[in-house]
């Protein structure tokens, strides 16, 4: 089975290689590994079943944020801000920011210390798990485990 760690080794060796299609693809793998990360956190420690679709990269984010821990909603914050770069490098084939190594290294970096502090978090998430799992519920209305 693939681990979210699996996916940013793959972000790595590809950001090394240097070119532009690999780079995108860096990018790419660079958020699934923080998302997946992300959604690991949130069903492992919080005990929420989240979809296995699209909108569970929002409810992942406003989950986070829904936490009331600051260092929750800056890791949703930066998440969502690197979704909106794999975004460009996905769809958008004319963006040129992702020709340049210096580009695609700031978002694997982003990318990794989102995974570094979601590490972080998840050695307090007990000071915050009743108020993911109240607002995963009641307002998101996810199932619980």
């Amino acid at each position: 089975m693939i681990k979210p760690r699996d996916l940013m080794e793959l972000a790595e060796r590809l950001a090394a290689i240097g070119a532009e299609a690999e780079g995108r693809a860096a990018v790419s793998r660079a958020y699934y590994s923080a998302f997946h990360h992300a959604k690991s956190l949130l069903e492992d420690k919080c005990g929420l079943k989240l979809p296995n679709s699209a909108e569970a990269h929002k409810k992942v984010c406003f989950c986070l944020e829904a936490s009331k821990n600051n260092e929750l909603i800056d890791i949703a914050d930066r998440l969502h801000t690197l979704r909106r770069s794999r975004n460009h490098a996905d769809y958008d084939l004319t963006e040129s920011r992702f020709v340049k190594i210096p580009n695609v290294q700031t978002q694997m970096t982003t990318a990794k210390k989102i995974v570094a502090d979601i590490d972080a978090a998840a050695l307090r998430m007990v000071d915050f798990r009743q108020e993911v799992r109240r607002y995963a519920s009641e307002v998101l209305k996810l199932a619980l485990r």
